[in-house]
């Protein structure tokens, strides 16, 4: 179910995005993803792994030499639409926001762990150290600087119990995909639906 919801965070990201790109008049769609295969040239590659064997291989196909942002989506793998969300974003911040930048990356997290059944709840006791939110330097945890700034929003979380608890990864990464989901879903029904479920 929770897999479920994070599959459309992917849809909500899409509308953004593409809307924003419709209404830049600097942008025409093709001259982002020009960009994106200059900067990740890997992704290109990625696409034409897809060519032979998925379900969008004929889009892949007829787009090859001609991707625009509004086709490419549809066959980017998620951590590589990352790529293009944050690109786009760098390139024209004037819709860009913070928030949902700096949550991607943790969306990523559970939506593979989900995507591939692996096993969360065994480091809900002892958090492991090969995560995203590693600090090698410092040799600690270190949880989103924009995710804590969230947290400290809600009134009745302690900066002891706030602090312990997104030490741990699962649950950082948790608590963030709940704040980008509110953030990205703009629609007030669709919020109440996801959040009784």
């Amino acid at each position: 179910m929770y897999y479920q919801t994070i599959f459309r965070y992917r849809a909500f990201l899409k509308v953004k995005l593409i809307n924003d790109l419709t209404h830049n008049d600097k942008e025409d769609g093709y001259h982002i993803i020009d960009k994106l295969f200059i900067k990740y040239p890997y992704i290109k590659q990625n696409i034409n792994h897809k060519k032979n064997d998925s379900a969008c291989a004929d889009l892949i196909h007829k787009y090859q030499n001609n991707w625009a942002i509004w086709n490419i989506v549809e066959v980017l793998l998620f951590g590589d639409f990352i790529k293009l969300f944050e690109l786009y974003y760098e390139l024209y911040p004037e819709n860009k926001s913070r928030t949902i930048n700096h949550l991607l990356w943790p969306l990523k997290f559970i939506r593979n762990a989900s995507a591939h059944n692996n096993c969360l709840l065994n480091t809900l006791r002892k958090p492991y150290t090969h995560t995203h939110l590693y600090n090698n330097t410092k040799n600690i945890i270190e949880p989103s600087k924009e995710l804590v700034l969230l947290l400290t929003k809600i009134p009745n979380i302690s900066k002891n119990s706030r602090r312990k608890k997104i030490m741990n990864p699962v649950i950082h990464d948790f608590i963030a995909t709940l704040f980008l989901f509110n953030e990205v879903c703009t629609s007030s029904v669709l919020k109440e639906k996801e959040f009784n479920r």
